[in-house]
């Protein structure tokens, strides 16, 4: 189908997959995790979202055609072809998606480090006994975090280094998804890979 014979929706689904595929391939070639990638993304579409000015200057066309990886002026036809709405429409279907995936990667990381690393070996009942009590409503989600980011980075001094502000970023994500989302990827990576290996 050409650019031509598109409609306003197929506009769209083009352009959402393209910013997705674009931001995956991006992160295959950086050593930056995926989920603190996916939160500085997430912060720079956000800045665009909602302002009519921002949604179509160029500094946005520009950053959008990179990340999609589509030329400019392509990026920019396609672009104009829509109304604000459905920008905005795009940006935030984008920004679920990435969020979605970097909370997914930030959980399967979790469970690859505490189920692989020896000094981590022996906190897999902690963070289980952490996943259970989230999923059945003792404590927050901020809690859950702060119990895993106390088995990763102990003392204070640990919680200066960069992964530790990575973490917080990939922890931030879950704002951005819904709970049951949220519930499915900890059920699935804490309760379910870990469980099964404690």
């Amino acid at each position: 189908m050409s650019e031509e014979e598109m409609t306003a929706d197929d506009v769209m689904d083009y352009l959402r997959s393209a910013l997705i595929n674009g931001w995956l391939e991006g992160l295959s070639g950086s050593d930056f995790p995926p989920w603190a990638d996916a939160y500085e993304q997430i912060q720079m579409l956000e800045d665009m979202e909602g302002d009519d000015d921002i949604l179509n200057d160029d500094e946005t066309i520009d950053h959008l055609s990179r990340l999609s990886d589509i030329d400019y002026d392509t990026f920019k036809e396609m672009w104009d072809r829509l109304t604000n709405e459905q920008k905005n429409e795009i940006l935030g279907s984008v920004i679920h998606e990435m969020a979605l995936i970097g909370m997914e990667w930030l959980f399967k990381d979790i469970a690859y480090d505490v189920t692989h690393d020896e000094k981590l070996n022996k906190a897999m009942g902690k963070v289980v006994e952490a996943a259970k009590d989230y999923l059945n409503k003792r404590i927050s989600y901020n809690e859950l975090m702060d119990r895993i980011a106390n088995i990763f980075w102990p003392n204070e001094e640990d919680k200066k280094s960069t992964a530790y502000k990575d973490f917080l970023d990939g922890a931030g994500l879950a704002d951005y998804i819904n709970e049951d989302e949220l519930n499915e990827i900890i059920k699935e990576y804490l309760l379910e890979k870990i469980g099964r290996r404690s």
